[in-house]
């Protein structure tokens, strides 16, 4: 599936909602399959506008494609994270 194709040196991923209520719905599904999401504030340059996100393990990445569908929830893009000079480096795994 998808998340067989990303580089292990991802060990996370961000998930940018286009609103509150879906992220909030989304943690919950989350939490009740026994993953560890953290309500995360994406930097508003992720964000299209609303800027509230979930950093999950990456394992995470299927489900949530899974969930979207069948629960319709709204998703922006959804990012890794990788450090570069020093520096970290957003870049897109998946945009809806």
């Amino acid at each position: 599936m998808l998340g067989d194709r990303i580089m292990s040196s991802h060990k996370s991923i961000i998930v940018v909602f286009n609103s509150k209520n879906h992220s909030f719905h989304l943690e919950k599904l989350l939490k009740a399959s026994g993953y560890s999401p953290i309500q995360y504030f994406a930097p508003s340059y992720l964000a299209k506008g609303c800027n509230s996100a979930l950093k999950v393990s990456i394992d995470a990445l299927d489900f949530i494609i899974l969930k979207k569908k069948s629960n319709n929830i709204d998703i922006y893009r959804i990012y890794t994270t990788k450090h570069l000079d020093g520096n970290r480096v957003y870049q897109v795994l998946k945009e809806f």
